[in-house]
């Protein structure tokens, strides 16, 4: 990309009643070094005077827009993906900030490389056991969309940059059916590899991503069920193996062997765990030991423990 075209990032901001976690997101945004962007807040109609305390900014960067989700923040993101006149969108959760210079160096990586998607590294932190890590997102493997749909997803929705002509062109939207629900982003992530867009993943550490009680990825109602409707709809669609029935149960079995593995660290699971791991280790030892050493590589490069 020539350097002296002009940049400008639309971020995208879905939220219901999280007024004080979203306004720490936002001031991270507004704290940017880089400064030619755009915020778009997507409100599901929330009751605790997040559109005041918004409005109390008076910062004409940013765009309210409210929305009735119906549970579906895909609704949301879609909404500010259409409002938005970027040439990048930014995607951030009302609960997660950034550092001051993750979109200055966003746009160096744009300046320097051609890709439909980066993203960066974050630190995570859990508030119920007050425990800080950083996770590095991405997959060092070719055939993109083959390896995420086999080994998990390898994203973060506010650690992801994307060029909204990439989307466009390709009909690419979150999806909005509610049997999707916490994993909307795993299939949209899905979408844009299947498209065969070019992902670049820094480990740059350039923002924070908190899991709380409110946090929907800690909702475990019809997660399970919902990440497996999202794969049978790859498995479907994919054309890199015929047999759809034994890549859906090579795929079940390594979130299973997943589940299962890190369910050995709760006493009260251990059991039960180890005996499934057992039974998947005699049934099928190839496809086990293949599944455990790239969960152990995966882990070497994914999480690293910080004071």
């Amino acid at each position: 990309m020539k350097k002296n075209k002009k940049i400008f990032f639309s971020v995208i901001i879905p939220t219901y009643n999280m007024a004080d976690h979203l306004m720490r997101s936002v001031k991270s945004v507004l704290r940017q070094n880089f400064k030619n962007f755009e915020i778009i807040i997507v409100d599901n109609y929330s009751n605790d005077n997040t559109k005041k305390k918004i409005k109390n900014l008076k910062n004409n960067k940013i765009k309210f827009f409210q929305i009735n989700n119906k549970g579906v923040i895909g609704k949301s993101r879609n909404l500010g993906i259409k409002k938005s006149k970027g040439e990048w969108i930014a995607f951030l959760d009302a609960d997660d900030e950034w550092f001051s210079n993750k979109l200055k160096i966003i746009k160096k990586k744009i300046e320097e490389y051609n890709f439909d998607y980066i993203s960066n590294s974050e630190i995570v932190k859990t508030t119920n056991n007050n425990t800080k890590k950083i996770w590095h997102y991405g997959s060092s493997r070719k055939n993109c969309y083959e390896n995420f749909l086999r080994y998990g997803s390898v994203f973060s929705t506010s650690a992801s940059v994307i060029k909204k002509s990439f989307l466009i062109n390709n009909r690419i939207l979150f999806s909005e059916k509610k049997i999707f629900s916490s994993f909307e982003d795993y299939d949209f992530f899905l979408n844009i590899a299947f498209k065969e867009g070019s992902f670049y993943f820094l480990k740059d550490v350039l923002g924070r991503h908190l899991f709380h009680n409110q946090s929907t990825t800690l909702k475990k109602k019809n997660y399970d069920q919902s990440l497996k409707l999202v794969i049978k709809s790859h498995v479907k669609k994919q054309k890199f193996e015929a047999n759809k029935n034994k890549l859906l149960s090579d795929i079940f079995m390594f979130h299973e062997v997943k589940n299962n593995l890190f369910n050995l660290f709760n006493f009260k699971k251990i059991c039960t765990s180890f005996t499934k791991l057992f039974v998947y280790f005699i049934s099928r030892p190839v496809n086990f030991l293949k599944i455990l050493y790239y969960l152990i590589n995966r882990q070497l490069y994914f999480i690293e423990r910080i004071n």
